[in-house]
């Protein structure tokens, strides 16, 4: 983790240089004592793609490809608002925390203040240490999430003028929320098998399997499907005829979440798919 002090990237914490550090004595230590133990809130170490699965499991009320890690009830009652700022209850963070559950921020869309994408209430957290800028949060009803972790932030803490969150963060929400209303998200491997994502303009199915997703074109034209990564680098093509199933086998892909682009005739159809 790093900061930016006249004008060189200086580390903040972890800087290990490669060598493993000791295991620290936690012998005297008691469960819930004190979280500043583990840094500000906890020291979570995770991946990008790690904290997508803490988000899918808390979409799906404590279960994840198909194990319940949190009873549901538990998932539930971290997911309904314990306390709403109303301006004089307690400390809002320059109008970034303006509703919470348990453990849960909620955004309110407040106009210029806590606004991750517009129109759409999420839940999950900011994140700010060491350097680090991050955001994990998700949607109950559009069943999309965003996450976000930056090892350093060289542009500064300056918030923009419509938004509580910071500059880097602002304009990464902006690019991905811009794209979340043309994507049709379909479950994760594991959590419903045989769920089909439908598109009844042009007859296409995407259906996730153990080891790829299967495709199926039932329009009266053939379909050209690309798949790409995040990078936008391509994954796979085929094209695919009328009355026709075919399926991608994705076991060499890395983990991560991939776009699934269906052309037919002059409709393009985008899918997102996820890859665990």
């Amino acid at each position: 983790l790093y900061r930016k002090q006249g004008g060189n990237w200086v580390p903040q914490a972890d800087n290990y240089n490669g060598v493993l550090p000791a295991e620290p004595d936690m012998s005297g230590y008691v469960i819930g004592s004190n979280g500043l133990r583990y840094a500000p809130q906890g020291g979570l170490r995770i991946s990008a793609t790690d904290m997508a699965k803490i988000n899918i499991m808390l979409l799906n009320n404590g279960n994840f490809n198909g194990t319940s890690l949190l009873e549901e009830a538990t998932a539930l009652l971290m997911k309904t608002v314990q306390w709403t700022f109303n301006g004089t209850n307690g400390n809002n963070y320059y109008n970034l925390f303006n509703s919470w559950g348990l453990g849960l921020q909620r955004t309110t869309n407040t106009a210029d203040a806590d606004i991750v994408c517009p129109g759409v209430p999420m839940w999950g957290h900011a994140g700010e240490a060491y350097g680090l800028v991050s955001d994990s949060y998700f949607s109950d009803d559009d069943e999309t999430g965003i996450v976000f972790i930056t090892n350093g932030c060289g542009v500064g803490y300056t918030t923009p003028a419509n938004s509580a969150y910071y500059e880097v963060e602002a304009e990464v929400f902006n690019a991905v929320c811009t794209q979340l209303p043309f994507l049709e998200v379909t479950p994760p491997v594991g959590i419903v098998p045989d769920a089909a994502q439908n598109n009844n303009s042009t007859k296409l199915t995407v259906q996730h399997l153990p080891n790829g997703w299967q495709v199926s074109n039932l329009s009266a034209q053939p379909v050209l499907a690309v798949l790409l990564d995040l990078n936008g680098k391509t994954a796979g093509s085929f094209t695919l005829a009328h009355g026709s199933t075919q399926i991608m086998n994705n076991k060499e892909l890395p983990e991560g979440i991939y776009l699934l682009n269906l052309k037919a005739a002059e409709q393009i159809t985008c899918v997102k798919l996820v890859k665990f």
